[in-house]
């Protein structure tokens, strides 16, 4: 958000994307909070009328204002009596708009209530901001406005022009914000799972997940099944019906077509006896029994149920290609809140979905690996403190021994500071934030706070402690890329077991693997970035994390933990020389103290032309090695 927030100070228009299912609601309300620090900022957040997305927004805001506390919201609906004047009031600071209401013959576009508001709101000073939720979607008569508004912020999975801040598919898939798809590759197009099951396939897939998900995420799972708007509609809702009303299938279904009065929408569930309109709200509920969910529609935006883990397009669709909006009704996390109550196994159910149909052919492609469970190796991981760890250091303390003039800064200018430092002075500063006033104190010297913190921080004698045992995940998975050594014995099996192809992420790391490889090392493996918690906390500017390359173990039980580098140019980028070697100081000091609390060796192999030159440390103590030399050692502690 830092990032966002950042563009949207220094341009008037900015466009945000993130994946669908990633908490974009959420992280709408984070921007907003931080900017209403400042009073005299308004938001106006369009939104789209259909699934009732403006009121699901409204609720939204409603629930997250424990977690920020600025948001005052208030929705815009049109719940006016015919003779009864329509009007909006302007002691909200976040107003919700359903795009529908603004159109040419609805009242509160021919009432001028919105108008009117907009104008009093600048009378009084205001800086009012525009947020268009799902801005792929055409707004032309709230375009009409442009003019009123001090900011546009856009944000979209799929908006129609670049974005300047993005938060990728594989970056949220990390952060544990949405599911992976199961992938495979066919004829050069990426599907997931069998682009050519039958339905029957699918419900049979979904039957045996169903299990494991009840077991594992106490949550009632369910499929989606897309069908075609027009046309063969009909006939394919028929054959499917058959198939989800076979009494030995014992499956609860529902069928829902998009119009106002749900005529033609059917169930066998209990729900029949409500309003259509109310089926969306039951079925979204991880207790709800509904399996399967047929759509005579384009299932799109406005529409979240996280316990959602598969979609089937039915091969007659118009659409062969489903976009990243119809994908992302089963990518939600659907154990987000409650993540850290669930074992591996439940993480990696909650983390997987299956598709079938054809994907976007961009997205990358993985192959998912499994630790062999009778061998691991635990690793002691470290973590640096933060300046609230210094008991002689408070921050209004601080402030109190400065001289604070709040007339020669504007707000903007303090916005600009914040967005500078780093997130651990963030979190440091905020913590003392109770009042607009000390947010204004504190502003103007967050920059001189941000120094003092990041400095205790790289005194790794008084910053650095142990964190956590971590060991391999049970299960994780790597990105195809090319770079292909075989393996054979190690701590990983790829789902065919036959399969002995492993990619790595460079040509130097695949070297440093086949080095490895033939060490006879008592057991070692790659430190897979996804699902990792192989870790160690260093500074360079700001606090960052190293996820070693390798670990292994040798015959006395000791760990070793390897991270790779290069100076090499790799194909398609270069380096910054200057950036890199201050990288690879910054990780060099940072192993030699992390060597000496945990008892643990770590080399940083940097590769140079054809050579080698491998920074050892243990115990608090650095040696330099070549290739010939660490292979020379790691011998002699393996055989």
């Amino acid at each position: 958000m830092t990032a966002l927030q950042n563009k949207i100070i220094n341009q008037r228009e900015t466009t945000f994307k993130a994946p669908t299912g990633s908490g974009k609601t959420y992280m709408m309300a984070d921007l907003m909070n931080r900017f209403l620090a400042n009073p005299d900022v308004v938001f106006i957040v369009s939104t789209l009328s259909k699934a009732g997305l403006g009121k699901q927004n409204y609720d939204k805001f409603i629930e997250y204002q424990y977690s920020f506390p600025n948001i005052r919201p208030y929705l815009i609906n049109s719940d006016f009596a015919e003779d009864e004047k329509v009007y909006i009031p302007d002691t909200y600071n976040v107003y919700v708009l359903p795009r529908d209401l603004y159109k040419d013959k609805a009242r509160i576009k021919t009432s001028g209530a919105l108008s009117n508001l907009l104008i009093t709101l600048r009378w009084n000073g205001k800086l009012v901001y525009l947020i268009k939720d799902e801005c792929h979607i055409a707004t032309s008569n709230l375009d009409e406005l442009n003019d009123q508004f001090t900011k546009i912020i856009n944000f979209s999975a799929t908006p129609k022009f670049k974005p300047d801040v993005e938060i990728t598919n594989e970056e949220a898939v990390n952060a544990k914000l949405i599911k992976r798809l199961a992938e495979e590759s066919k004829d050069g197009d990426i599907f997931t799972v069998d682009p050519d099951a039958s339905v029957e396939e699918a419900i049979e897939k979904f039957q045996q997940v169903k299990t494991e998900y009840i077991n594992k995420l106490k949550v009632n799972p369910c499929l989606i099944i897309q069908i075609s708007n027009k046309d063969k509609a009909e006939e394919e809702w028929a054959r499917i019906k058959k198939i989800v009303t076979d009494p030995a299938k014992n499956l609860k279904w529902m069928y829902i077509v998009d119009d106002n009065n749900g005529k033609g929408c059917d169930t066998n569930d209990s729900v029949k006896k409500l309003p259509v309109n109310r089926w969306k709200d039951y079925v979204k509920n991880n207790e709800s029994l509904i399996d399967i969910i047929v759509f005579k529609m384009v299932i799109t935006e406005g529409w979240d149920i996280p316990r959602a883990c598969m979609l089937y397009q039915v091969r007659d669709s118009k659409s062969k290609q489903m976009d990243e909006q119809v994908v992302g009704r089963v990518r939600r996390n659907p154990i987000l809140v409650d993540w850290e109550k669930f074992d591996e196994e439940a993480h990696e159910l909650a983390l997987t979905c299956w598709v079938w149909g054809l994907v976007d052919g961009n997205m990358r492609k993985f192959k998912k690996v499994n630790r062999i469970d009778e061998r691991n190796i635990e690793v002691k991981t470290t973590k640096l403190g933060t300046l609230s760890k210094n008991s002689s250091f408070n921050v209004k303390k601080y402030i109190e021994s400065k001289v604070v003039n709040t007339n020669t800064t504007s707000v903007f200018e303090l916005y600009r500071k914040w967005d500078k430092i780093s997130p651990e002075t963030n979190s440091l500063c905020w913590n003392e934030i109770k009042t607009y006033d000390d947010w204004l104190k504190i502003s103007n010297f967050v920059s001189e706070i941000d120094i003092e913190n990041n400095s205790f921080m790289a005194d790794y004698e008084r910053s650095m402690e142990l964190d956590d045992v971590a060991t391999f995940p049970k299960t994780s998975y790597f990105e195809i890329t090319g770079n292909t050594t075989e393996i054979s014995d190690w701590a990983w099996k790829l789902n065919d077991e036959s399969d002995e192809d492993y990619d790595f992420d460079s040509e130097a790391e695949k070297e440093f693997a086949k080095i490895l490889k033939k060490l006879g090392t008592s057991y070692w493996g790659k430190n897979y970035y996804p699902n990792s918690t192989i870790k160690f906390e260093y500074v360079l500017h700001t606090k960052h994390s190293s996820y070693p390359d390798f670990i292994l173990k040798d015959k006395n039980g000791d760990t070793h933990i390897i991270e790779v580098k290069s100076v090499n140019s790799g194909f398609g980028y270069s380096i910054d020389e200057t950036e890199y070697k201050d990288k690879i100081d910054a990780l060099r000091k940072m192993f030699l103290h992390a060597s000496r609390i945990t008892n643990q060796y770590f080399y940083l192999p940097i590769k140079s032309n054809a050579d080698w030159v491998i920074y050892k440390s243990f115990n608090g103590i650095e040696e330099v090695l070549n290739k010939d030399t660490f292979i020379t050692f790691i011998r002699s502690c393996c055989e």
